[in-house]
């Protein structure tokens, strides 16, 4: 199978495998915020939000396993692959050991520092040690997961994952409401990674026949290889974080934890625009490693320029209808109105959009084994994003909050765009502007195009559900209605795009025909 063919039908099946768990979300969260409240899924977020901090003890290895595994596999060496599996599985193991134990202790502490009410202190620290556990098993998961994904396999990964979510879907639905705790939420949420850890191991387990090696013959120079590049993703992985985590937690602790609520709507719904764009990226890291190692120059910027064209398409094309129809997503999935659920779908699909444009660049440096590059982009949006938080949040609220983090997010992307550009010498105007204007053209016109739909017809807060939902659709097929011709008409398509495409349609007039 070509790669460019293994690249599309990765990302398709991830693709539809995400929106298809966008709308078990769709269905789960609103039943999630009825049977808990406000204040508990608030704090049902916030568990969230601190145990993705635990991803910082990991030192970097999960998020480097593909790019490992892809080497090894490139230059046939599957005794490297099975340590690589074997180290990772080790560290893990003990990393449940050493931290399980202080973790409890200082879980009360992490109570106070969040400002949660006294009567729910029980509750968050049982919270947050399951939360660990669950965290552990996703590493472990992630490991055979990684390994799937090295092979092309990330169709497979996906489908797994989107059993594990149906399985987590049915047991909200059906016994949260018999059991309305946020622990029993999150022991859904263990039950689901426990069954998709398995799953995988057994698929890895049918490919490389025994996964594991000698954990005392693991060679010093590959466990150093793995932890020098894994420091550098260890820092990034801090920075994204930071970035995706620091909101909910300042806004819990100076607008109280149900202010949560309406943020966590708002985010949901603006990383929308990075669902089927960062699913592209995974699936193109195995290729995006083989053509880093081999290639410079001409080969490697062309490369580059098309996986961001195509990331950035489907990326605008996502965040300009969520943008144009951001109230009327609110209405249709959770029933009633959150006016600052709109501001911060807004406000953060914007800042997301910007932020996917360093998507192409960070893919590259990573598979080429330079991710320091990355990481000084990392430090100075994360550096900005609290010094620029913590000062606006006690006068200014959410809006100084979202503001802060929209300014951290632009100034760091376009920071490594510049700093990427001149590292393999890739003038800005021919790699990114030149296409990306037109782009942004075409998605403006697409956006106008909805509202004046708007204007017609505005969105009524009690039209129901379904009503909305059925607007959504015809606003949709609008907007890429306009959005889609006026790739071809702002010239934004490569001549073999238009040729491919009047291809396509040529034999769908056929098939009509016929």
């Amino acid at each position: 199978m070509a790669t460019n063919r293994k690249i599309f039908i990765n990302t398709v099946a991830g693709g539809a495998t995400r929106i298809l768990g966008l709308a078990i979300a769709f269905v789960t969260t609103p039943v999630m915020i009825v049977t808990l409240g406000d204040q508990g899924f608030g704090l049902f977020t916030l568990i969230g939000a601190l145990t993705a901090y635990a991803g910082l003890l990991d030192f970097g290895i999960g998020p480097g396993l593909v790019r490992h595994y892809s080497e090894y596999t490139e230059r046939g060496e599957p005794l490297a692959v099975r340590q690589v599996t074997t180290f990772s599985i080790v560290f893990y193991a003990v990393l449940f050991l050493v931290v399980a134990g202080p973790l409890y202790a200082v879980a009360p502490a992490l109570c106070d520092l969040l400002g949660l009410p006294a009567e729910m202190r029980d509750t968050a620290v049982a919270s947050i040690m399951l939360m660990f556990g669950w965290f552990i098993l996703s590493s472990l998961g992630g490991v055979f997961g990684s390994r799937l994904v090295s092979l092309h396999r990330m169709d497979v990964v996906s489908v797994i994952a989107l059993v594990g979510q149906i399985l987590y879907a049915a047991l909200v639905i059906l016994v949260l409401p018999i059991y309305p705790t946020v622990t029993a939420a999150i022991l859904f949420n263990v039950g689901q990674v426990l069954f998709t850890a398995l799953v995988m191991l057994a698929l890895v387990i049918r490919a490389d026949g025994n996964p594991v090696s000698n954990p005392f013959r693991i060679p010093g120079a590959l466990v150093k290889k793995l932890l020098s590049f894994g420091g550098w993703m260890q820092i990034n992985q801090f920075a994204a974080i930071v970035s995706l985590e620091l909101d909910k937690l300042i806004i819990g602790r100076y607008l109280g934890v149900a202010a949560v609520t309406p943020y966590q709507i708002g985010n949901r719904l603006a990383t929308l625009n990075r669902l089927i764009p960062l699913q592209f990226l995974s699936a193109i890291v195995p290729a995006a490693t083989s053509i880093a190692i081999r290639a410079r120059g001409p080969e490697l910027e062309a490369f580059y320029v098309r996986m961001n064209r195509y990331l950035m398409v489907m990326t605008l094309a996502i965040t300009g209808f969520v943008v144009a129809d951001a109230n009327r997503l609110v209405l249709a999935w959770i029933g009633r109105e959150y006016a600052e659920a709109v501001f911060v779908i807004i406000a953060l699909s914007i800042s997301f959009a910007v932020n996917n444009l360093t998507g192409g660049g960070t893919t590259i440096v990573r598979s080429a084994g330079m991710p320091r590059y990355e990481t000084y982009y990392a430090l100075v949006s994360t550096g900005l994003n609290v010094v620029l938080t913590l000062a606006a949040a006690p006068y200014f609220g959410l809006v100084g909050i979202i503001g802060a983090t929209i300014v951290a997010n632009v100034i760091g992307s376009v920071y490594f765009l510049v700093l990427f550009g001149r590292l393999f010498d890739f003038p800005l105007w021919r790699s990114l502007l030149s296409w990306l204007i037109p782009l942004v053209a075409v998605t403006v016109a697409s956006i106008l195009a909805v509202k004046g739909v708007h204007a017609v017809f505005p969105p009524q807060a009690d039209a129901g559900r379904w009503v909305h939902l059925g607007w959504l659709i015809i606003e949709g097929s609008l907007f890429m209605l306009v959005f889609v011709p006026g790739l071809f008409v702002a010239r934004f398509c490569t001549e073999e795009e238009t040729a491919l495409a009047s291809r396509f349609l040529a034999g769908f007039r056929r098939t009509i025909r016929i």
